[in-house]
C-alpha cells in the first residue's frame, strides 16, 4: 500500500449509517426524552431494594424471575455496605452456593438506576472473566429490561469488557495486572473470587490494595469490594495459629487477610425453641445426627441441628425460617433476646473502614444440611482409603467456607518422638525380619552419584506401613587393577544398575516367627530423575529387564516426582526416550510412574502423624508408620527433614532425606490406580479384600510369596558384594 493510499485510508469519512451507529442518541424525540429524564431525581433506594425491583435472573434459554432475598437473606447487609458513606470496603467470605456473585450484579443494578457512577471490576483472569461477561453477566442484561433500557448498545458502546451507560457511566471487566488496576480513577471497584486470583498477578502489590487506591479521589463516594470462597490451595503460613475470638481468621494470604482487616461480622442464628431464644453461629460442628451411621445417604437424611445453647435438636425444615431472622453480628458485640447488639461487657465493638463478612457452610441458601454431610463424608472416606485429602481440602472451603490445614502440618515432626515409638519384634540389623501381620512389600531406592539408597516397606491389613530395612549400595561389582571392588556410579556404568536389578528382584527378608521362611519382595522401584545420566541408566535398565521376557520389568519400575502441586499420588505415563534428539543414548517407549510429591508426602506424614500421637498403639484402624528399633538415628532425621509450607515440601537446607523420598515413592507403589497402558504390576492397597485377599497378600501360611529356603537359596551369591550395614554406614560417614 502507498503513502497516498495509506493517507486516504486513514481520512475515509464514515458512512451515515457509521455517524447514526455512534450517536448516542438516533432522533430528536430520544434526545428530548434523555434531557427530561435528568431533571428527575434518582430513587433513594438501598441496594437490595433496587435488586428486589431490578434485577432479573435469566436461565439463558428464555425463563427469567426477579432476584429475590428469600433463599439468601444474608447478603442483604453486606451488599447494601456498598453505598455505606462510613466505608470504604466490603470482604464477603463464605462457601459456593451461598449467592454472593449476584451481589456484583446487584450493584450494578443499584449504580445504573439509582446512583449512576463509573465502575470496574475484577475477574480472577481473563479467560474467567470472558466467559463470566458472555454467560451469567450477558443473561443479566438481556432479562433485566430496566437496566438494558438505560444501556447504550451500539457495537462501539458495548463489548465484553467496556459498557458504556446513557447517564455517562462506564463500566468496565477487567483481569488483575499491576498495569490494569493503575492509572484509573472509578468510584468502585469489586473483585469476584477474589482467592483464586494468582499470587504473583499483580507482581509484589495485593490485588484489592491497587483496587482501593483507584477509588481515593471519590472520597467517602469510593468503595472497593471483593467476594470469595476460601481457595482449597491457600493455607494459613501458621499452622499452629489458635483463634484469639471466634471472629478472627486465620493468618492466610487472600479473602482471609482482607477480612481480618475489618470488623469482622459472623451470621448469627436464634434458637426456635421458646424456652432458649439464645443466639449463635451454625457450624459444621453442631450438625448431629448422623455421626455413627455407616450409610451416607441414611447418615444424611438423619442430619438435624443441636442449638448449642440449650442442647435441643432443630430440624432442616427450620433452616430457611433462621435465615430470615438472622443478623450480622462484630466481633465483640453480641445480641440480646430482644434482639438488640451490645458490646460484650470488656470488650470494644471492632469497628474500621472495611465491613467484613463470614458466612460459614450450614447458612448457605442454596446447599442443605444433608448435602453438607454428604460432601464430607465422601471426602473424608476418600481420605481414609487413598490418603487423599484433596476432596477433604475441597470440602472445607468451598462447601463449608473454612479454612484448611494440611494434616502433614498439623503433624509436629521431630526425630526424638519417632525414635520413642520404635519396636522391636525380633529383627536386627545383620539379619531384618518381617514383623507380624505384614502381608508383603516393596522396595524402593533413591539414586544419589555414588551410591543407591534403598528402603524395604511392609505393608499390613490394618494399612500400616512397616520400614524393614534401610541401606546403600555404595560398592560395586567391579573390580580396579587390585582386584578391591571400586565404588557405585550410578551415571556412569550399566553394570552397577544390573548388580542393582539383580540383588533387588532376588530379595527376601526373613519372618519374624522363626520357622526360618522367608517372604519375596513384591515389587521394586527406582527414581529415574536426576542427572542426564541418572535418567538415562533407569531408561536402560528397565529395556534391558524387558527384554529378558521373563516379566522382571512388570516388578521394577522407573519413577519420577511430580512438581505438579495437585498431582495423583501416582500416574504412568508413556516417556518416549531420545525423541527428536539425533544422538540420543537411549531410545524406546519407558512407562515412567510419576509420584505426586506434595500428597504421597504429605500421607507419609500422616502416618507419622498418627504412630508419635499419644496412646497410638491402642488406636484402631492402622495407617501407622513402624520401624524396627535397632534402626540407626539418621533415619529418624532423614525422616523429618523436610518442611511443608503452604504449597508443597521443601528440604531443610542440604540435609539428606533419602529417608523420606524412598517412603513416599513406596506409598506411590501401593496405592496407584489400574492403568490400562501400564505394563506394571497392581497392588492398589486401598482396594484389597482382606476377606479374599490374592495369594501375594495372604495370611503368612496361605502366601505365594512365603517360602522356605533351601540349603542353596540359604548361601550368598559369590559374586556378590556385602552390603555395608547402617552401622558401619553411620560409623563410615562419622
Amino acid at each position: 500500500m502507498t503513502t497516498a493510499q495509506k493517507a486516504k485510508k486513514v481520512t475515509k469519512v464514515p458512512s451515515m449509517q457509521e455517524t447514526l451507529d455512534r450517536a448516542p442518541f438516533k432522533t430528536l424525540e430520544g434526545l428530548l426524552a434523555k434531557v427530561a429524564s435528568d431533571f428527575v431525581p434518582n430513587e433513594r433506594l438501598s441496594v437490595t431494594e433496587s435488586a428486589m425491583k431490578y434485577t432479573m435472573i435469566g436461565d439463558g434459554v428464555g425463563r427469567t424471575v426477579h432476584w429475590s432475598l428469600r433463599k439468601t437473606p444474608y447478603i442483604a447487609e453486606p451488599q447494601d455496605t456498598l453505598t455505606s458513606l462510613d466505608h470504604t470496603g466490603m470482604i464477603f467470605v463464605g462457601p459456593a452456593r451461598t449467592g454472593k456473585s449476584v451481589m456484583v450484579l446487584n450493584w450494578l443494578t443499584h449504580t445504573v438506576m439509582n446512583d449512576p457512577d463509573d465502575m470496574l471490576i475484577v475477574h480472577t483472569d481473563k479467560k474467567n472473566g470472558s466467559k463470566w461477561s458472555k454467560g451469567e453477566f450477558e443473561r443479566y442484561l438481556v432479562a433485566s429490561t430496566d437496566v438494558r433500557s438505560r444501556q447504550m448498545t451500539s457495537r462501539h458502546f458495548d463489548n465484553v469488557e467496556d459498557k458504556q451507560f446513557k447517564s455517562g457511566m462506564r463500566f468496565t471487566l477487567t483481569y488483575p495486572t499491576a498495569s490494569n488496576l493503575s492509572a484509573i480513577t472509578v468510584a468502585k471497584v469489586g473483585f469476584m473470587d477474589y482467592d483464586r486470583i494468582k499470587d504473583d498477578a499483580t507482581e509484589s502489590s495485593i490485588p484489592y490494595d491497587l483496587g482501593a487506591v483507584r477509588t481515593l479521589t471519590k472520597g467517602r463516594r469510593g468503595m472497593c469490594a471483593a467476594e470469595s470462597s476460601p481457595n482449597p490451595d491457600k493455607e494459613m503460613e501458621d499452622p499452629k495459629w489458635r483463634s484469639s475470638t471466634p471472629h478472627e481468621a486465620p493468618p492466610a494470604k487472600g479473602i482471609f487477610d482482607l477480612y481480618n482487616r475489618g470488623d469482622r461480622r459472623l451470621w448469627m442464628w436464634q434458637c426456635i425453641h421458646e424456652d432458649c431464644k439464645q443466639w449463635f453461629e451454625g457450624t459444621f460442628d453442631l450438625l448431629k445426627g448422623w455421626e455413627d451411621i455407616a450409610d451416607i445417604t441414611e447418615a444424611a437424611e438423619a442430619v438435624y441441628l443441636q442449638c448449642p445453647c440449650c442442647g435441643q435438636a432443630i430440624p432442616p425444615s427450620a433452616k430457611e425460617g433462621m435465615n430470615a431472622r438472622g443478623r450480622w453480628v462484630p466481633q465483640g458485640a453480641y445480641i440480646d433476646f430482644k434482639g438488640q447488639i451490645l458490646p460484650i461487657t470488656g470488650q470494644k465493638v471492632r469497628r474500621g473502614k472495611i465491613a467484613s463478612f463470614w458466612l460459614k457452610g450450614p447458612a448457605a441458601g442454596y446447599r442443605t444440611w444433608a448435602e453438607l454431610v454428604t460432601g464430607y463424608l465422601t471426602a473424608i472416606r476418600a481420605y481414609e482409603k487413598l490418603g487423599d485429602e484433596g476432596p477433604l481440602r475441597t470440602w472445607t472451603t468451598t462447601a463449608n467456607g473454612m479454612y484448611y490445614v494440611s494434616k502433614a502440618r498439623l503433624s509436629d515432626r521431630n526425630p526424638e518422638d519417632l525414635k520413642q515409638k520404635a519396636e522391636d519384634w525380633g529383627s536386627t540389623q545383620e539379619n531384618p525380619t518381617v514383623p507380624e501381620g505384614v502381608r508383603f512389600y516393596v522396595i524402593t531406592v533413591d539414586v544419589q552419584k555414588a551410591y543407591f539408597a534403598c528402603q524395604a516397606h511392609g505393608f499390613t491389613a490394618d494399612g500400616d506401613m512397616v520400614v524393614l530395612d534401610s541401606w546403600r549400595i555404595d560398592s560395586s561389582r567391579r573390580l580396579n587393577a587390585d582386584g578391591k571392588n571400586l565404588p557405585i556410579n550410578t551415571a556412569a556404568f550399566r553394570e552397577d544398575w544390573d548388580q542393582l536389578t539383580d540383588e533387588l528382584l532376588t530379595h527376601s527378608l526373613e519372618l519374624a516367627d522363626g520357622s526360618g521362611r522367608r517372604m519375596r519382595v513384591k515389587m521394586c522401584s527406582v527414581d529415574g530423575a536426576g542427572s542426564e545420566g541418572f535418567t538415562t541408566q533407569a531408561y536402560r535398565m528397565w529395556l534391558r529387564l524387558k527384554e529378558r521376557g521373563d516379566g522382571s520389568h512388570r516388578r521394577f519400575a522407573v519413577t519420577k516426582g511430580s512438581s505438579i502441586l495437585d498431582a495423583p499420588i501416582a500416574e504412568t505415563k508413556i516417556v518416549e526416550a531420545g525423541q527428536g534428539k539425533k544422538h540420543a543414548l537411549v531410545r524406546g517407549a519407558i512407562p515412567v510412574i510419576f509420584c505426586g510429591a506434595r500428597m504421597g508426602k504429605d500421607t507419609v506424614a500422616q502416618f507419622m502423624a498418627r504412630t508419635v500421637a499419644e496412646n497410638s498403639e491402642n488406636e484402631p484402624g492402622g495407617g501407622r508408620l513402624r520401624y524396627p528399633s535397632w534402626i540407626p538415628d539418621w533415619f529418624y532425621a532423614q525422616m523429618t527433614n523436610e518442611v511443608r509450607d503452604e504449597k508443597t515440601w521443601k528440604k531443610i537446607g542440604s540435609r539428606r532425606n533419602e529417608a523420606f523420598d524412598t517412603a513416599y515413592y513406596a506409598m506411590a507403589l501401593v496405592f496407584r490406580s489400574v492403568e490400562l497402558e501400564s505394563p506394571y504390576a497392581n497392588i492398589q492397597l486401598h482396594r484389597l479384600n482382606w476377606d479374599a485377599p490374592p495369594e501375594w497378600a495372604a495370611d503368612w501360611d496361605a502366601n505365594d510369596h512365603v517360602f522356605t529356603p533351601t540349603h542353596d537359596e540359604l548361601v550368598p551369591e559369590p559374586e556378590k558384594v556385602k552390603r555395608l550395614t547402617l552401622a558401619e554406614l553411620a560409623k563410615k560417614l562419622g
